[in-house]
């Protein structure tokens, strides 16, 4: 948990807690086993089936997978490393292939640990689609290999489908309102309502950041 749907909007969706909710102490530690390796990193059937898997690209066709899979960057992060930190800028997003990943927030002014990224899990995807800056900085708990989606990736695909900007918009708008406490109690047609304004404001974003498509 998009979190940078924004990433602290992916923790809150994949959690199904606020922010406020997820502040850990800030010394607190992983105890349970690292995440093992199942995927070969360099195999595009494994590159492919992997994608697949993620909900941002799950209305691409098989040629258009294909294609993804093909163009992906590989990146490899030493423990300790930050893959991303909060406040750059970013045209990218990434899914995580092997390693842990921890996702720092700020919080009254100190940096603290707000979630936890598992093989298969990814972020930054506000980035990749709209260019706004990080919200948290994430950092490898583990050597960590991920691959790296760009906006040269996205928009490829854009330009040859631009119906993939509306489902993709979609997805992110759900994703951003799963866990707005003010919508816990509204009819199923006002979050509907909520949920298409959302979609049509991130699509503007998309059309303004992809300026070809």
């Amino acid at each position: 948990m998009a979190i940078d749907a924004a990433v602290l909007e992916l923790v809150a969706a994949r959690t199904g807690r606020s922010f406020e909710s997820l502040a850990y102490p800030k010394r607190d530690t992983f105890h349970s086993p690292m995440p093992q390796r199942h995927l070969d990193a360099t195999s595009h059937a494994d590159q492919r089936a992997l994608l697949s898997r993620v909900e941002l690209l799950g209305a691409l066709s098989a040629e258009e997978l294909d294609t993804l899979t093909s163009r992906i960057e590989t990146r490899r992060f030493r423990e300790g490393e930050t893959l991303i930190r909060r406040g750059d800028a970013g045209e990218s997003m990434f899914v995580l292939v092997e390693g842990l990943v921890y996702v720092f927030a700020e919080n009254d002014g100190t940096e603290v640990r707000v979630a936890q990224i598992v093989p298969g899990q990814f972020f930054g995807e506000m980035s990749l689609l709209t260019g706004e800056a990080r919200s948290a900085t994430v950092t490898a708990a583990s050597d960590t290999i991920a691959y790296e989606i760009t906006k040269e990736h996205m928009s490829a695909l854009l330009t040859a489908r631009p119906g993939l900007m509306m489902h993709m918009s979609q997805i992110v708008a759900d994703r951003k309102l799963r866990n707005v406490k003010a919508l816990e109690n509204a009819t199923p047609q006002q979050q509907q309502e909520e949920k298409t304004t959302m979609a049509r404001q991130v699509m503007a974003r998309m059309k303004a950041f992809f300026t070809s498509v």
